[in-house]
């Protein structure tokens, strides 16, 4: 079990003060380990998932469910599971009722461990299930479709609109994970940088029954009146930040052989993540109203904005440079090829740890990725990690970069060198049963190990794969939308097209042959 080491955190303003002296300090710790792995070669292709899910308590007299919020004593019941015996290691989330669960040990193989990933996602949850109480269970849902309505957790705790973390009209404070001072430091800070309320609107679905215009009503809710003014018509309102945090994802790491192999592989994978992300979705209601997209990205993305209103609404009458987006945001630039043709939509980040980097021998596309991080304040910092030098345990700079979420992270190699260049793909929502999630993940996997050896051209310009993102979040995105991809996936000099995601996946002619039939072939030559 991985619950965080509880670091004293800073509030926001006095994190503020040492926002130099953490991006200097995690300067020196990603150059220590750039120096050190550059060079690495022929690492063992490995790979792992993550699974996140949610506790549910059954009032079976009311016929209810509700979050249990007993995420913290179930995760301590099973750090007492002998360890010979435990299929996952497990650990805290942002809510008081997740659980996140991932296989003990990385995945070797590719094709031997396909026959073994759902067998220990059935094994972790049968572990999960096994330190419940007779009326909980664990469920892989992508949200929680009652959350923020009235009386949605086990035990009840009334919302405070007047008073604490979040001010929010529907969700306590108290469901906020206690026991992970990294999410609570950031959630608490991220509200005093916004500098004002959150105010989430998410389109709701029109059916007969939906009154038009759709006007949420806050009377004697003990609004302040932020929210009745920011809710917007035809919108389901909320307030706070874990109304996106407690979304459910299924994440898949992979180790690259080598520094230049992850870069190649983190560029193909951002092409692919909108189609896995319309393939996934799974978030079809918010608040306990359906709503007209069924993707968490948008929602999500929103809710850990912390752009202040001026910041998002007039960036160009500020005395500085703001990233034009939220911590949550799709990959906007390749990292193995500096192509303006491809790499062609602009992007922010810090000019003077760029030149320090590139000065120190870092490749420009690399250097812009690790700045980018930089040109954002630290949400989380403690005395304890101000402490660190180069080789410690890098805690400031795995925190800096953890604090933006994009849908493909490049892992540095850990400090313990136990793990070395590695992508983690994103953008998936987590499915009901095992099986679901071990093909997505089998999927990805394959094809991770397909672009690597095969050297698949599947590059279109990063334009083009923001507005397959974007394609991606609308309703019923896997069957209604056409998305550009590559015609020729083995082809360099092949043309982009759009195409659904049904030829995507399956192929639509001669010309056309789809990522199955690519997997298939392989495993054809390697079997």
């Amino acid at each position: 079990m991985r619950l965080v080491e509880n670091f004293q955190a800073f509030n926001w303003s006095e994190a503020r003060k040492h926002v130099d002296e953490v991006r200097n300090s995690a300067f020196q710790q990603f150059l220590h380990q750039y120096q050190q792995h550059k060079d690495r070669e022929d690492d063992p292709f490995k790979w792992g998932d993550e699974i996140e899910g949610h506790l549910i308590k059954f009032d079976h007299e009311k016929k209810v469910a509700r979050l249990s919020l007993r995420a913290i004593e179930v995760l301590r019941c099973l750090e007492e599971i002998s360890k010979s015996e435990s299929a996952g290691e497990w650990s805290e989330e942002a809510t008081e009722s997740m659980v996140e669960s991932s296989p003990r040990g990385p995945f070797g193989d590719v094709f031997k461990s396909c026959l073994l990933v759902e067998e220990n996602m059935l094994a972790r949850r049968k572990e999960v299930l096994q330190v419940l109480n007779p009326d909980e269970t664990y469920l892989t849902i992508s949200v929680f479709p009652r959350f923020g309505q009235k009386d949605f957790t086990e035990p009840f705790f009334k919302p405070t609109p007047d008073k604490g973390i979040f001010m929010s009209l529907f969700v306590a404070d108290e469901v906020l994970c206690s026991q992970n001072e990294l999410y609570r430091s950031m959630t608490i800070n991220a509200e005093e940088q916004r500098g004002q309320k959150l105010l989430l609107n998410v389109p709701i679905f029109q059916d007969t029954k939906t009154p038009k215009p759709f006007l949420e009503k806050f009377v004697g809710a003990d609004d302040d009146g932020q929210s009745e003014e920011g809710a917007l018509p035809d919108c389901i309102f909320g307030d706070c930040c874990l109304f996106g945090l407690s979304f459910c994802a299924l994440q898949v790491t992979v180790q690259a052989p080598n520094l230049e192999d992850a870069k190649y592989l983190y560029d193909h994978l951002t092409v692919l993540s909108p189609i896995m992300m319309a393939l996934t979705a799974a978030v079809p209601i918010f608040r306990g109203y359906l709503t007209d997209r069924d993707c968490r990205f948008q929602i999500l993305s929103d809710a850990v904005d912390t752009r202040t209103k001026m910041e998002k609404e007039k960036p160009d009458q500020l005395g500085y440079t703001v990233i034009p987006c939220s911590r949550w945001e799709p990959v906007s630039f390749y990292l193995s090829t500096d192509h303006s043709k491809l790499n062609d939509v602009p992007i922010v980040y810090d000019e003077k740890y760029f030149d320090k980097l590139v000065n120190s021998g870092v490749d420009p596309q690399l250097a812009r990725l690790i700045s980018r991080s930089f040109a954002r304040d630290p949400l989380f910092v403690s005395e304890k990690q101000l402490e660190e030098d180069e080789t410690g345990t890098f805690n400031l700079l795995v925190v800096l970069l953890s604090t933006t979420f994009p849908t493909i992270r490049l892992k540095i190699p850990d400090a313990a060198n136990s793990a070395f260049w590695r992508l983690e793909f994103r953008p998936m929502e987590v499915q009901f049963t095992d099986y679901e999630n071990a093909a997505f993940s089998i999927f990805v996997v394959i094809l991770a190990k397909i672009i690597l050896e095969k050297k698949l051209s599947l590059l279109i310009p990063i334009s083009k794969v923001l507005e397959n993102v974007e394609r991606a979040q609308k309703r019923d995105a896997v069957r209604n939308e056409k998305f550009w991809m590559k015609s020729n996936f083995q082809d360099d000099d092949s043309g982009w097209e759009e195409l659904t995601v049904n030829e995507v996946i399956n192929g639509k002619d001669s010309d056309h042959v789809g990522l199955v039939s690519v997997i298939r072939q392989y495993i054809s030559e390697n079997v």
